[in-house]
């Protein structure tokens, strides 16, 4: 794994998406990731999603924030986003990112908080094998 600073770590492997981030990555950062996700999940069904704020040192900046929640959003399906290791000025913050881009998307995505990874990645994999 990188020693970066300020960077997003994504690892896929359908369906799901992990994002682990360090530091805090700025906009550009955010909106190149996210970028890459919409460009190798194309053809996926659908994804689940595991966010790593364990190494996050602060929260993003207003800025940024709102570029996350203007991006574009792609047509897939999003069967849940799963968001471990967050404070809870983090936990607050995200909270009502996660309102704003699900007031935006057709297909708003079920986002929960765990304090664990293994405690996410249980939740998300019972979203991954819900019935269609």
């Amino acid at each position: 794994m990188a020693a970066e600073n300020n960077v997003v770590l994504l690892d896929f492997s359908e369906p799901l998406i992990v994002m682990r981030m360090v530091g805090v990555p700025d906009t550009a950062e955010m909106l190149r990731s996210l970028a890459e996700i919409e460009r190798v999940t194309i053809g996926w069904k659908f994804n689940i999603t595991l966010v790593d704020l364990s190494r996050q040192t602060e929260a993003p900046s207003l800025e940024t924030r709102r570029a996350i929640a203007e991006a574009p959003k792609g047509e897939q399906v999003s069967r849940g986003t799963a968001i471990f290791g967050a404070s809870f000025a983090m936990r607050t913050i995200g909270a009502l990112l996660v309102n704003v881009m699900n007031m935006k998307q057709k297909n708003a995505s079920v986002t929960k908080f765990f304090t664990t990874e293994a405690e996410a990645r249980a939740w998300l994999q019972q979203r991954a094998d819900m019935p269609e």
